[in-house]
């Protein structure tokens, strides 16, 4: 089923049109890249989903919900739509240290300050960037500041992430190919309902005092799995889904 639908979507900017009748569906959870040379009508494309440029006709929906129809004289603000936006451009604030350009937009919307403080801390973790937490984001590279803009992004947990040119400006050694790590316990088995979800093979399981240790296959990779002894789990040489908790990632020649 489908998650993001664009049905005729099309926007002009005077005589010139930029995005023509474009029809789309998006799954939920599913990675979706669109590829074009320079003004074909990708970024105009996002900043009408996110909300921040009129549609000129068409309608756009998530989910159930529609978002904007001019012919139905029909809009929801970006504030309203709970959308991460990482623009090319970056837009982070040069007066506010790495920290607080995560946590502004927590701020704003009046979160306790310790769910801020976890929520933003978890971000930096994410994208590699506690260290830098009271830098200015002046002092970064231009990946740098792209991370910190993607970290503000995360923090909202935002039910979907809208990225313009993702990988334009990371610094070079992050462009490598990269490889689904994760501790043991913090990955948990769920159904194949989540669309988060990683299907695989239990291969082996072993009672190891209050835990159980599991290693699954998934694709060529054996992954391992600690739960705790009382919580169900699957059988050997049976089907699971995990989900991933704090995925860690690193290069694949390290």
């Amino acid at each position: 089923m489908s998650y993001i639908r664009l049905v005729n979507v099309t926007k002009q900017f005077g005589d010139v049109t930029a995005v023509n009748n474009l029809n789309l569906e998006i799954g939920k959870g599913e990675c979706f890249s669109m590829l074009g040379p320079s003004g074909c009508g990708k970024t105009t494309t996002l900043r009408m989903v996110a909300g921040f440029e009129d549609l000129s006709d068409g309608e756009v929906w998530v989910g159930d919900r529609l978002l904007s129809s001019p012919k139905k004289h029909y809009y929801t603000p970006p504030e309203n739509r709970n959308f991460g936006m990482v623009f090319q451009a970056f837009a982070v604030c040069p007066h506010m240290s790495v920290y607080e350009n995560v946590a502004f937009p927590l701020r704003l919307r009046k979160l306790p300050k310790s769910e801020i403080d976890q929520r933003t801390r978890d971000a930096l973790i994410a994208t590699n960037l506690l260290k830098s937490a009271e830098d200015s984001p002046a002092n970064l590279s231009g990946g740098g500041k792209q991370r910190v803009a993607l970290a503000r992004a995360l923090a909202i947990n935002p039910d979907v992430m809208l990225l313009d040119e993702p990988l334009s400006s990371l610094d070079p050694h992050l462009r490598t190919v990269f490889n689904l790590a994760s501790r043991p316990t913090e990955i948990r088995f769920t159904s194949e309902t989540d669309p988060n979800g990683v299907r695989g093979t239990v291969i082996r399981n072993a009672f190891l005092g209050e835990i159980i240790d599991y290693l699954v296959k998934i694709g060529d990779q054996e992954i391992r799995v600690q739960i705790g002894r009382r919580d169900p789990g699957p059988e050997v040489n049976e089907v699971c889904y995990l989900h991933f908790l704090r995925p860690f990632w690193y290069k694949v020649n390290e």
